[in-house]
């Protein structure tokens, strides 16, 4: 285990894993539409209002949105700096621009889980 016998002084300690980059919630949709082959309008909506749609779609039975997410969308979610994070443990973190496209391929139009598919 890499934690513990990997010589890092890892154990018992709180790290902070992401990626290279900073993205915002924006440009990560934004790169997922690319990378699908699906581009879809992105609307911006403010918190007040988005709470309110959270709150009727929380009482799906699997719900889309939840007030805890609106909640959780206030606040930033970025490795701090001096973590202890991936390059601590001695892993080169991956940009999303090199995983996402192989990610993101199956929800292509013809992949995996595409209507055509199902219909062959």
């Amino acid at each position: 285990n890499v934690l513990f016998d990997g010589g890092h002084g890892a154990e018992g300690k709180v790290f902070q894993l992401g990626g290279p980059e900073v993205l915002s919630f924006r440009e990560i949709y934004k790169k997922m539409f690319f990378y699908t082959g699906r581009p879809r309008p992105l609307i911006s909506l403010p918190f007040g209002l988005a709470k309110i749609q959270a709150g009727f779609m929380g009482m799906m039975p699997r719900p889309l949105l939840t007030a805890d997410q609106v909640e959780s969308l206030k606040s930033d979610n970025v490795v701090s700096e001096g973590a202890f994070n991936l390059e601590t443990l001695g892993i080169e973190p991956t940009g999303l621009d090199l995983v996402l496209p192989r990610y993101m391929d199956t929800y292509r139009p013809g992949g995996k889980f595409s209507k055509s598919e199902k219909a062959a």
